[in-house]
């Protein structure tokens, strides 16, 4: 490994040119037994085929491949020249750093270089230095802000969890395992509240000490109905220094142009990492492997820069095995700086170019034939291939009828009605004037009226969001820099509507760039203020709102519009840009008038009068046809939304058959903190309470008094002593990693050590869980189920096990039962159930085994149906086993939430049923809707179905709809 020592640096080298430069250099060499003197003749003949100067002030010279048999030992020499060298075309050298190399270990300083060339300071700093430390520590990269780590390895896709909290576990458990965070961080990021970024996209950061800053993702496989909004992703950071910014600015970018929902559609985790990376490039695109031994050091770096400025087209180089994202190709810093290794895959995009398929096949051979060095060959070659680049389709004149716009949700709700565009007032003013007296007095004048207007609003509202807005407003228009700014221009002889103007555009523009999402979004205020005040400088009326009830259309919407809306009469407010976390987004919430934001310039074009369908709970809106069709959808709104309270109402009526046939509809939940909740919407207990979630909420295996207070606290938690708390063993494994345990690689953790096979394998930790199960058994009706068996041996060794533990605790004996989660189990239900007391049946991993469907797999995932034939004949199977063995089985995965399948279940003979808790209160309704004869029509119908869309296509009768 070469290290770069004090001894390699000289800071006071003086030469008369870049020959005699060289010369030092390789005398430097000799004397360190680096290079023989023939050296020296290689490296001048380098300076005559490609100029070594990556830029701001330094230079790499080297030697040809021909003189490699000249160096004895890998290094570098470092010599600085304070009046500084002509290197040739005007280029003065600083800092030269002379390299010696038969192997590519320089390469790691050399890519550290680019990250000095492109940072002034650094540069300056590397070039002025007095102390041979600091050039070390520069050179060495000490002196870098670290950079986000992002790796594959830490992200969770498709994951099956239904709160934020459980994500947060997996985010931080995924860290901690990799060895980027300390204990107490991932204790922070576990208990830490994660930001709703909006369209289901989530955030949560804790500082960290670590070198690494580090992102870990995990998605859910379904949309989680949190308080504050949807949820599919969470994007989970260790943040150092400025590392996450580029972060930041990225998602503030997918979220102004309205595609944050690629992110949480994304299933494929590296696609995923490349859509947070970079933005897509548009153009015409090729993508061919690095057949250079060593990368692209400097040398064919230099050559492919060279290239690339006589091709006359911008030309984008992006290496889609690294982490960075794409670079303009005509800097040789920045292409270095790219990583690229042999065999790395290069994509080359260009752009502004007469003839793109042209200038793609002169890189492309370029590149094949080594750009200046020696190729060879690569095992499983890629062969170069033109192709378009996945770019967004241009944006659309206008929108379709029946066409889902997507947006985010700025606050909650539906409305049905007509569109009217609210336009913005144009204005027209010189920019310069002789009266700066005048235009001083006016501006002050303006801002007297303003600060008044604002004043008397705020001493009439009572509402508490809009007494904040309004009080911050009016000390953003008495901040001292933001009047000085703008009498500053007027002083240099502007007017005071283009000083005025200037002033906030310069701070609007600074805060929307911010990192931070929340100080971003402060722009709109600074934009609103400006727009409220230029209406007085310039004399214009507002525009009139009509007085018939309307949907808004607008380009954005300031939260002084928002002050003025009746929301009797603004029914809903669309807009192409704007922000969940603005002004105006709190203030239509305050108000209850639904708002749908970002939605892209595309709204822009619809015309008033259009009626619409906007819907911020799953941030879409929809051009109908006709008013008749808006009435239509307004008597099924009206109809579901009586439907849902009527069963809210309802939600503590058991859920029972019109003929007496009585279902047990319970939560799945993953902290005794979320019981209460459950219970406030109809649950009669929990049916599934994931307890690895209290595993991964603690660093190391959870003490044995936190484990019994956990399990007590749920089961105190319960109204009644009779609601059952039916608490999952540990599992973990496959999606679900435990950090402190010690889980090997697999290549497919999901048919690898999962559930009761890690139980089987750390009998002491299941011994201990099951004693703090025991311990809690007191406080109500406690039942056990062990996950992820297959086989019967399996379900004996658990049962040994567990009649070890239950020797210490006589009087006690817990309900046992297990997941039907693999088709084993199901086939071997009969085996099986002479020996436990109840199954649950998780659909979601039984789907997932029994059609080979990977449910985060980007196109088969749709397939993964639970609905389908052959689950309901496992189901089916499972239950007829149970019967002749008086045992019960429950269902506990999604399937459970689903109306139609909640009937067929019934029919099939399950006797419980586990969900979310917002699907509970439908879910009853549903069932006391019922005859259990139909029921039982409707799953025999199901079963002789041949498919899932024909199963769908059934009504409760078990006829074809």
């Amino acid at each position: 490994m070469l290290e770069l020592k004090s001894s390699d640096i000289r800071l006071d080298a003086d030469a008369a040119d870049k020959s005699v430069a060289i010369s030092l250099i390789v005398a430097d060499m000799v004397a360190d037994g680096m290079v023989a003197p023939g050296y020296e003749a290689g490296m001048h003949v380098r300076e005559t085929q490609t100029s070594t100067y990556l830029g701001n002030g330094i230079a790499i010279p080297h030697g040809t491949p021909e003189t490699k048999d000249q160096v004895l030992k890998t290094g570098i020499k470092v010599l600085r020249f304070k009046q500084g060298i002509d290197w040739g075309d005007g280029q003065i050298v600083y800092t030269a750093i002379g390299i010696a190399a038969k192997s590519d270990e320089h390469l790691t300083i050399l890519r550290q270089l680019t990250h000095v060339i492109v940072n002034d300071e650094l540069s300056e700093r590397l070039h002025k230095t007095e102390q041979v430390a600091e050039v070390l520590s520069i050179l060495k990269g000490e002196q870098f802000e670290p950079t986000l780590h992002m790796d594959t390895h830490l992200i969770r896709t498709n994951v099956d969890i239904q709160y934020v909290t459980e994500a947060i576990s997996l985010a931080a458990s995924a860290l901690f395992a990799q060895g980027l965070c300390s204990t107490q961080e991932r204790d922070e990021l576990i208990n830490s509240e994660a930001l709703d970024f909006g369209d289901g996209v989530w955030i949560n950061t804790v500082k960290t000490t670590n070198s690494r800053p580090a992102l870990a993702i995990v998605s859910s496989q379904s949309t989680v109905q949190e308080a504050s909004g949807p949820f599919n992703i969470l994007l989970s950071l260790t943040s150092n220094g400025k590392a996450h910014k580029p972060l930041y600015d990225r998602l503030l970018q997918l979220q102004r142009d309205g595609k944050l929902s690629q992110l949480t559609n994304e299933k494929n985790a590296d696609k995923l990492l490349r859509l947070l990376k970079m933005e897509a490039l548009e153009g015409e695109s090729i993508e061919i492997r690095l057949p250079i031994e060593q990368g692209l050091h400097a040398r064919p770096a230099s050559h492919l820069a060279k290239l690339i400025k006589q091709l006359n087209a911008d030309i984008w180089v992006e290496n889609l095995d690294g982490n960075d994202g794409a670079v303009l190709g005509t800097s040789v810093a920045r292409l270095i700086g790219l990583g690229f290794s042999h065999g790395d895959l290069m994509r080359f995009t260009v752009t502004k170019c007469d003839d793109p398929l042209s200038v793609l096949h002169q890189l492309s051979t370029a590149v094949s034939e080594g750009l200046g060095d020696e190729v060879k060959p690569i095992t499983a070659t890629h062969s170069p291939q033109i192709l378009p680049t996945a770019v967004e389709a241009p944006a659309q004149e206008s929108v379709e009828y029946n066409e889902k716009i997507s947006g985010l949700c700025g606050a909650p709700g539906l409305a049905l009605g007509t569109a009217r565009t609210k336009i913005k007032q144009d204005f027209s003013y010189p920019e310069n004037s002789k009266d700066r007296p005048g235009e001083s007095h006016r501006f002050q004048d303006a801002l007297h009226q303003l600060s008044k207007a604002l004043n008397d609003s705020l001493a009439q509202e009572t509402n508490e969001a809009k007494i904040q807005i309004l009080t911050m407003h009016i000390e953003l228009l008495d901040d001292p820099e933001f009047v000085e700014a703008t009498q500053g221009f007027i002083s240099s002889g502007k007017t005071a509507e283009w000083s005025w103007m200037s002033s906030v555009e310069q701070i609007a523009s600074s805060l929307e760039q911010h990192s931070d999402a929340l100080l971003a979004e402060r722009a709109s205020d600074y934009r609103d203020l400006g727009y409220q005040l230029m209406m007085i400088l310039t004399g214009q009326q507002e525009q009139l709102t009509d007085t018939q009830p309307h949907i808004v259309i607008a380009d954005e919407i300031n939260p002084s519009d928002v002050v003025k809306f009746d929301k009797n009469i603004v029914q809903a407010i669309v807009t192409a840009k704007g922000g969940v976390t603005s002004h105006a987004a709190i203030l239509a919430r305050a108000a209850g008038i639904p708002l749908l934001v970002g939605c892209g310039p595309i709204v822009l074009n619809i015309a008033d009068g259009t009626p619409l369908v906007v819907d911020c709970d799953n941030r879409f809106f929809m051009v109908v046809e006709s008013d008749s069709a808006l009435d239509d959808l307004r008597e099924e709104q009206a109809q579901r939304k009586a439907d849902y309270e009527r069963a809210y109402e309802d939600r503590f009526l058991p859920a029972t058959t019109v003929d007496g046939v009585n279902i047990e509809v319970v939560a799945n939940i993953s902290s005794s903190s979320q019981v209460e909740d459950t219970l406030e919407f109809g649950s009669e207990g929990v049916g599934l309470f994931r307890s690895e979630f209290l595993y991964m909420a603690h660093p190391q295996e959870p003490t044995h008094e936190q484990q019994v207070a956990e399990y007590k606290a749920a089961l105190d938690a319960m109204a009644t002593e009779n609601q059952p708390l039916i608490v999952r063993t540990l599992d973990v494994g496959g999606d679900k990693p435990l950090p402190y345990l010690a889980m090997p690689q697999e290549d497919n953790p999901f048919l690898g050590v999962r559930g009761a096979r890690l139980s089987l394998l750390y009998p002491d930790m299941l011994k201990r869980q099951l004693r703090a199960l025991f311990e809690a058994a007191d406080r109500g009706l406690l039942r056990v189920m062990f996950p992820m068996l297959s086989d019967i041996t399996e379900w004996r060794a658990i049962k040994e096990i567990y009649n070890e533990v239950a020797d210490e605790f006589p009087g006690i004996q817990l309900e046992l039962g297990m997941m039907i989660e693999v088709p084993s189990a199901a086939l071997m239900a009969d085996v099986f159930a002479k020996e436990l007391d109840f199954f649950s049946v998780g659909t979601n991993d039984l789907t997932q085994y029994t059609l080979a469907v990977d449910r985060g797999h980007p196109v088969l995932s749709k397939q993964a149906d639970s609905l389908h034939p052959a689950i309901l004949r496992l189901v089916k199977t499972t239950v007829d086993a149970a019967k002749r063995n008086d045992i019960w089985v429950g269902v506990c995965g999604e399937l459970a939430a689903d109306p139609l399948a909640a009937v067929i279940l019934l029919g099939l003979g399950v006797r419980e049923l586990s969900m979310s808790q917002t699907a509970i209160p439908q879910i009853k309704a549903q069932i006391r809707s019922i005859d259990s004869s139909e029921a039982k029509a409707l799953a025999t119908a199901a079963l002789e179905a041949e498919s899932t869309e024909a199963i769908r296509a059934l009504d409760r009768t078990g006829v074809t709809a």
